[in-house]
């Protein structure tokens, strides 16, 4: 009995509850040879746990012209040969380096290192190439599935026309080798559908998040698809306005009107000016969020006035009266009251029992080209579609600066993006 129970023939215990919970159990002694062992203990179908030995990785086996791969296999720098985990043995690898590589026999180990450190660099440039290839693959493939959305094109198109296309244009003008390359784009009728659906997504969660902190008005009408179903169109008008409001533009408006209007003194003292000036109007207008036509009828108004109130804030307040000096800041308001004044157009011209979702996208891709022919006029230096600010100009024989212009443009490409 003393000779099996030394014998380790009763030390294998069979699997309990506490030992399940723990899938693998690793430990490391040294074999005869001096060589790390890691031993992986799973349980086998019986209960009891079976030791898997899987050898370490000795820095001593680059002598013999081997490194390590991330699977803890051997690999030979010269041949690029992988081993199996149970070869990283100092008599295995030395018996390759022998057999194969005689001719490297005395090579110090500077040599190796060198060799390892190509080896390593060639492998991180494959790797970075082929997630770059594959990452420039996948953003095309969205941006064709978004413009096939777009089109409402049949998904197929892809692969039995596009591809087709692109392919026999880099052939011609480029090379095969980039023909070769655009083959490798996911545009099966599937990842289009999944593409599509991804980009509908994330317009519906973009949207979602806007609205959510902003006044927005619903549309909805009832239409049939192709299979005669009765499905729901929503319209959704929000404002998405990110510019000069960020430079306290409006804020300025705001202090000015209020300014004058908040006191019943100041606003008769201010009606009498009028008069005596011979102004078209004898008062400003409030701006409130509620009523989101006033806007642009405040910023039309005070620009209107802006003599009469430069001239009354220079007797009341001389901070806000230089606000009212400042070309820069004139510019902003008129830009503002114009642009304003546009969209108010847009916001009417969607209103009314007779309008449908369809005369609405007409409505709203047509104002999406005016944007464009803006933006043209604009780059020019020509303001004439934006009447209150060429008046401005014209009447003190100003130019729009560099940074005016910019901002412009820039601005008018940003309410052409909150229409996508």
């Amino acid at each position: 009995m003393d000779r099996w129970l030394k014998g380790g023939h009763f030390n294998k215990k069979p699997v309990t509850e506490e030992s399940l919970s723990t899938q693998s159990v690793e430990g490391r002694i040294n074999d005869e040879n001096g060589s790390q062992v890691v031993h992986h203990c799973n349980s086998n179908a019986n209960g009891f746990i079976n030791p898997i030995k899987k050898r370490k990785y000795n820095e001593s086996y680059l002598e013999m012209g081997f490194s390590e791969t991330n699977d803890c296999q051997p690999q030979c720098v010269i041949c690029l040969k992988v081993l199996p985990n149970s070869s990283m043995y100092p008599g295995k690898l030395r018996r390759h380096f022998e057999k194969t590589h005689p001719d490297y026999e005395g090579k110090k180990t500077d040599y190796f290192k060198r060799k390892r450190t190509e080896l390593l660099a060639v492998q991180n440039k494959i790797k970075t190439h082929v997630q770059t290839d594959n990452e420039n693959a996948l953003r095309a493939s969205y941006m064709v599935s978004y413009r096939i959305s777009q089109k409402g094109e049949v998904h197929t198109i892809a692969k039995t026309l596009i591809i087709p296309c692109l392919i026999d244009i880099a052939t011609c003008m480029l090379d095969e080798k980039s023909a070769k390359q655009l083959s490798t784009i996911p545009l099966s009728n599937n990842n289009v559908a999944r593409r599509i659906a991804d980009l509908a997504t994330n317009v519906e969660k973009t949207l979602a998040s806007i609205i959510k902190y902003s006044k927005f008005a619903l549309q909805m009408d009832e239409s049939t698809d192709v299979a005669g179903l009765a499905i729901l169109l929503v319209f959704v008008r929000y404002e998405n306005m990110h510019f000069f409001e960020g430079k306290n533009v409006m804020d300025d408006a705001i202090k000015i009107i209020n300014f004058i209007k908040s006191w019943p003194l100041k606003s008769r003292l201010f009606k009498i000016l009028c008069d005596d000036m011979g102004s078209l109007h004898s008062t400003l207008l409030f701006h409130t969020e509620v009523r989101w036509l006033s806007r642009g009828k405040a910023l039309t108004r005070l620009m209107e006035l802006r003599t009469e109130v430069l001239s009354f804030l220079m007797d009341h307040n001389v901070t806000l009266g230089e606000i009212m000096n400042d070309v820069t800041r004139l510019c902003q308001f008129s830009y503002l009251a114009d642009i304003y004044s546009k969209m108010n157009e847009l916001s009417l011209s969607l209103q009314g029992r007779t309008m449908t979702i369809f005369d609405a996208s007409h409505k709203v891709s047509a104002f999406k080209r005016k944007i464009d022919y803006w933006v043209e006029c604009t780059t020019k230096g020509k303001f004439e579609c934006f009447p209150i600010m060429q008046g401005f100009l014209e009447e003190n024989d100003e130019q729009a600066s560099t940074n005016i212009v910019n901002e412009i443009i820039e601005h008018l490409k940003q309410l052409k993006n909150s229409f996508e």
